[in-house]
């Protein structure tokens, strides 16, 4: 109860406060927006009020300094940011404007530093105050300011010093009072996380060098922050894909994860890990994992592929193969992906689609073993022997190892009764598969064809190990032995 009237007596003081500032009564509307903040201490739209308020009065570094706090607690808070958009750096280019005319005032000068201060450019603060105190060196409040950026600065050096020297401790001293000085001051994160990845404290560093990212204004500072995360993040990718190789699945996966635990965004990890999961039949965890990239990158055309591959094991078809449209149309040169179209359009029968697909596999890749030997498979089917010769030569060419070529060659030959490069073609098989049932019965075939009819009954006597094709190699041999039935 006592929280929900705190709520309701927040929103009572916020709408108050805007109504002030809408009437340009600013003493209202500050104390109005200070007695949110001693109700709440992280409210930020009291920060953003009295950053409002402040402005107006002329106070520019209270103002600065309650915008800037308010973005300790919430670096992405829209209000906050149009501030800065439209107040704060239009404050600097008004300045600036004033100074092309004259490069000695004073006020603007000062202003100007004392903006950058705030949006933590310290050098460019340094720069433009130390001008003001030279044309006004008796400025006591400049002065004040200057002893500000100095103590600030030298504390900055200090840290900096210790952390390239080594000494982590000392660094991890200076930088810890800076944050207590300025909470809001991203380099301060960024050296306190660099040091604990130094320690190897990963989840620790992890934490501070997004900290870092989330305060940093500077464009270019904040990706090399990011930068710096990914590194560390890339560590362990690669040591993960090094144990992927080895076959260590298990130590691969934690070290993806380590990946994943400082960048969230490292999509990388989830791109292996997907694989890992798919190979080990997960196909749940391994989706997900894909799912996982796409919604990080949704250009990457990969991962469209594994998502497709992971749903084609699960037999969702229509799902697989809208998911390889989607990677073709972002890649369409991506062979892989063209050739699993062409596995479900064949397994699906669909025989004029799985040849265009097959045929786009290797009008890309040439030497893509597999899409070469599924087109001479269709045109097996198809009995077109010729053309499936072409294919699978191409085929053996590639890989000479591929024996079930091999066996689909020497049908294909034995179909158009050249038994000799039938012969070849299954003996070339069965020197790389000394049992494949397949091709003995084409051995079997071609031997017979060239009249040896004993050796074509020991081809189909060892084609009788394999029960599946016992029947068929029954029949070939009571065709030899009892021909006079079958004339």
């Amino acid at each position: 109860m006592g929280n929900l009237f705190a709520e309701q007596n927040i929103a009572d003081l916020s709408a108050r406060g805007e109504k002030f500032i809408q009437s340009k009564s600013w003493d209202e509307a500050k104390a109005t927006f200070e007695l949110i903040l001693q109700t709440d201490s992280t409210n930020i739209f009291g920060y953003y009020g009295l950053a409002t308020v402040y402005y107006y009065l002329g106070d520019l570094e209270n103002s600065l300094g309650n915008w800037s706090r308010g973005r300790y607690f919430d670096p992405s808070n829209e209000n906050l940011h149009n501030f800065r958009k439209e107040v704060i750096d239009g404050a600097v280019r008004s300045f600036k404007s004033v100074l092309e005319e004259d490069s000695t005032n004073t006020a603007a000068l000062f202003s100007v530093g004392q903006i950058y201060f705030f949006l933590n450019n310290l050098d460019k603060s340094y720069e433009y105050v130390n001008h003001a105190l030279k044309v006004d060196p008796g400025n006591e409040k400049i002065r004040s300011f200057q002893e500000k950026i100095t103590i600030f600065g030298d504390m900055r050096s200090s840290g900096r010093k210790a952390y390239d020297a080594g000494d982590l401790n000392k660094s991890d001293e200076v930088f810890s009072k800076l944050v207590q000085k300025r909470p809001e001051y991203s380099l301060s994160y960024y050296y306190l996380g660099m040091s604990q990845f130094m320690r190897g404290n990963d989840e620790k560093g992890a934490s501070f060098l997004n900290q870092a990212i989330n305060l940093e204004l500077d464009t270019s500072q904040k990706e090399q922050y990011r930068a710096d995360l990914t590194n560390r993040a890339k560590q362990y990718f690669n040591e993960g894909k090094t144990e992927h190789k080895r076959g260590n699945l298990a130590v691969a996966k934690e070290k993806y994860l380590s990946a994943l635990r400082l960048d969230p965004k490292f999509y990388q990890s989830n791109f292996q890990m997907g694989w890992i999961y798919l190979k080990e039949g997960d196909f749940r965890k391994s989706s997900e994992e894909f799912q996982r990239v796409i919604d990080v990158l949704p250009t990457y055309a990969k991962a469209y592929y594994g998502l497709a591959l992971v749903q084609y094991k699960n037999g969702q078809y229509k799902n697989s193969l809208d998911n390889l449209k989607q990677s073709i149309a972002l890649d369409e040169n991506y062979e892989k992906a063209h050739y699993q179209m062409g596995v479900i359009q064949m397994e699906s029968k669909n025989y004029g689609a799985a040849i265009k697909a097959f045929q786009n596999a290797v009008r890309i890749n040439p030497d893509y073993e597999r899409a070469h030997y599924l087109l001479g498979r269709i045109c097996v089917a198809e009995n077109r022997f010729d053309q499936a010769i072409q294919s699978l030569e191409k085929t053996v060419d590639i890989n000479p190892k591929f024996y079930k070529a091999y066996s689909y060659l020497a049908q294909s030959y034995n179909k158009l009764g050249k038994c000799d490069d039938a012969l070849d073609a299954a003996t070339s098989c069965l020197k790389i598969k000394t049992t494949y049932a397949p091709a003995l019965i084409e051995k079997g075939d071609a031997l017979h064809c060239i009249g040896l009819g004993a050796e074509a009954i020991a081809a189909y006597e060892k084609a009788r190990a394999n029960s599946k094709w016992r029947e068929i190699a029954d029949y070939k041999i009571d065709m030899i032995k009892n021909a006079d039935r079958y004339e």
